[in-house]
């Protein structure tokens, strides 16, 4: 899957979180602690393992794993 890397406040617009321009608001939240989502075609998903996002928020990456309800388990994160 490919999409965004994104604190889950910011996520709530999807689409907002979806887009380049947001990648210093959720780098930002995210050094505060704020928790990390993927967020791909609209979609918000919870993930399993913050620490193998942590490098990554606010970057457009592709990320394989599982989706299991409305979590994501990552295998790896690629830019």
């Amino acid at each position: 899957m490919t999409g965004y890397v994104s604190d889950a406040k910011c996520a709530a617009d999807a689409a907002k979180a979806e887009s380049d321009a947001h990648a210093n608001c959720a780098a930002a939240c995210a050094r505060k602690g704020a928790e990390l989502v993927f967020v791909s075609g609209g979609k918000v998903y919870k993930v399993d393992d913050q620490a193998k996002l942590k490098d990554h928020a606010g970057h457009k990456v592709t990320i394989s794993g599982k989706v299991e309800g409305d979590t994501l388990k990552v295998d790896s994160v690629k830019m």
